[in-house]
């Protein structure tokens, strides 16, 4: 019976993962365990102990989770006894890190929306050097026009409303029904088709939503589902997605949209 040991100097462990076919992959790991005049044969093995968490696939290309821990390509084993462990401080130290680095990306990336929503509602025949010395607004209804009073040192004019920056298109799961390869990488399902069969399949409840301080929102229950998933796979944040659905920060907030359908 071939031997299970881990073929680790110092580890008596048994079970774990075969060496890659890739000779030059195979080679790091060979190098890295410290046994460069050793050869591996089909049945050696590097047990689970000697590989980081990050190492691990978390999902497969469906975004489901793997039944087995399987390796990223490319990995190379990096813990042993003889590798020196991080200290307690070092380990909160790296988190601080982390979470210091994800928070400006998420702010910078918020300053970035704003930014081009900016550039969106701003009116490009305005001069921000004008000093508007009074602005009346009528209200703008089908060829009604919004009247503005005279300006300084700029001649007094009619602009109709329905010519100023048309309204942003929402996303909605309208949009993807016919392309399945954007319904796989927001939601992990195959298809439109899949994406409602899971929401039917919760039952009457998933139209009878409830909301936090009775607010209904007005995305319709298939595009709440599919805004829902996005958050739960892509790990969106509520301004992204406020963003990309066309509503408000406070309004996605303000949805029970953490997978919890209930009646």
């Amino acid at each position: 019976m071939p031997s299970t040991l881990c073929s680790v100097p110092l580890c008596a462990e048994r079970g774990g993962h075969a060496f890659p076919r890739n000779e030059m992959w195979k080679k790091q790991w060979i190098d890295a365990i410290k046994r460069d005049k050793w050869k591996p044969t089909a049945h050696s093995i590097v047990c689970q102990k000697h590989f980081k968490e990050s190492d691990y696939l978390v999902e497969t290309h469906r975004g489901t989770s793997p039944l087995h821990r399987r390796l990223r390509k490319g990995v190379i084993p990096s813990i042993f006894a003889w590798t020196k462990s991080p200290t307690l401080s070092a380990v909160r130290r790296e988190s601080r890190l982390t979470c210091r680095k994800k928070l400006i990306e998420n702010i910078e990336f918020k300053e970035k929306l704003a930014s081009q929503l900016n550039e969106v509602i701003r009116d490009p025949s305005c001069d921000s050097n004008v000093i508007c010395e009074e602005v009346c607004v009528t209200s703008c209804h089908g060829d009604t026009e919004t009247n503005i009073p005279q300006l300084s040192g700029v001649p007094q004019q009619s602009i109709n409303c329905e010519t100023q920056t048309p309204p942003r298109k929402r996303f909605s799961i309208e949009d993807c029904m016919q392309d399945d390869s954007v319904i796989q990488f927001y939601t992990g399902l195959d298809n439109y088709t899949d994406v409602i069969f899971v929401l039917q399949s919760l039952g009457p409840a998933a139209y009878s939503l409830k909301y936090l301080y009775n607010y209904t929102e007005q995305l319709n229950i298939e595009n709440q589902f599919f805004l829902t998933l996005i958050k739960l796979r892509q790990h969106r944040t509520n301004f992204e997605l406020g963003f990309l659905f066309g509503i408000s920060e406070f309004s996605v907030t303000n949805m029970d949209n953490m997978g919890k359908f209930h009646g």
